[in-house]
C-alpha cells in the first residue's frame, strides 16, 4: 500500500475512532470503514 494511501487511511481511522466516542476494542472496524471509504471515493 502507498504511503500516501496508507496515511489517509490512518488519518480517516482515527477521525472516525473520535466520531465513535473513541470506542475501545474497535480498531479494526474503525480501520475497514476508514479503508471502504478512502477506496471507494471518485477519484478527481
Amino acid at each position: 500500500m502507498p504511503d500516501e494511501l496508507q496515511e489517509r487511511i490512518t488519518k480517516r481511522t482515527y477521525e472516525l475512532y473520535l466520531q465513535r466516542g473513541c470506542r475501545e476494542g474497535c480498531a479494526l472496524a474503525d480501520w475497514v470503514d476508514a479503508e471502504r471509504e478512502i477506496l471507494t471515493l471518485p477519484r478527481s
